[in-house]
């Protein structure tokens, strides 16, 4: 194993962790928790909702689907057991963010806000956009077509950066609202003048910045691997031949 496959399978991994227990953490201390009412003043937990389902759903289950021929969790020896990891994996995000859309649809109901007015959002609409067209295509490619191998390592570069692109998309939305949430509360809770003092430094100003850092190295890792990392599960002799025909260097 070398150094990079180390900091790639452990860093990460240690990453997200971080990110959904800092996530659990300031909900609970400074969100009011997950209990919710249908009301305007009792709605919160429906955004907190939101927050902890789109979490699970990008920066652990879409970042284990991208990483599980490369540095999967746990390497089991048919590689057919990890294409169907990552459609599992692929699917359960799916549902993640299907909870996540519709809590932060109730938020925003009961609070009469409007819908994609800020970056976040528009960031957010694209990435599931991209999710959808994402699944279709590789559904459709590598479960239910009858391409040939040669035809499926050809496809392979093509899905491989997209679904990079998307997972990195949805991490600059994460980003976005994690900076969106920072300020909306500072300035909610202290005015424009809670900038400028102590306020500024209190947890929700410490843990959020850290989970933006957690976000932009698994980002990194997603890049490294887009450009160097090589499949650590073996591939069949069949798609290997088609592999060098084609010229990819991996394929699914």
């Amino acid at each position: 194993m070398d150094a990079m496959y180390g900091f790639s399978y452990l860093v990460p991994r240690v990453c997200w962790m971080t990110f959904l227990i800092l996530m659990l953490v300031w909900i609970c201390k400074t969100q009011n928790g997950f209990a919710y009412t249908n009301t305007k003043m009792g709605s919160q937990g429906y955004l907190n909702h939101h927050y902890i389902f789109m979490t699970v759903a990008w920066p652990i289950c879409m970042f284990e689907a991208i990483l599980s021929y490369r540095v999967p969790l746990y390497r089991m020896p048919d590689r057919y057991a990890h294409k169907y990891l990552h459609v599992a994996l692929q699917t359960a995000a799916g549902v993640f963010i299907l909870l996540g859309l519709i809590f932060v649809g109730l938020f925003k109901r009961y609070n009469g806000e409007y819908q994609f007015w800020s970056v976040h959002s528009w960031l957010g609409a694209i990435a599931i956009a991209m999710y959808i067209a994402q699944y279709i295509a590789g559904f459709w490619a590598y479960l239910v077509s009858r391409w040939s191998p040669e035809r499926k390592a050809a496809f392979y570069s093509v899905h491989r950066f997209l679904g990079s692109a998307n997972l990195l998309t949805a991490f600059t939305a994460i980003a976005a609202g994690l900076a969106e949430v920072q300020t909306f509360d500072i300035f909610a809770k202290k005015g424009i003048k809670g900038f400028y003092t102590d306020y500024s430094y209190s947890l929700i100003s410490i843990v959020l910045p850290i989970m933006t850092l957690m976000v932009l190295i698994q980002a990194l890792v997603v890049v490294y691997n887009l450009m160097h990392g090589q499949q650590a599960i073996p591939v069949s002799s069949s798609v290997s031949s088609a592999k060098a025909t084609n010229g990819v260097r991996t394929s699914v």
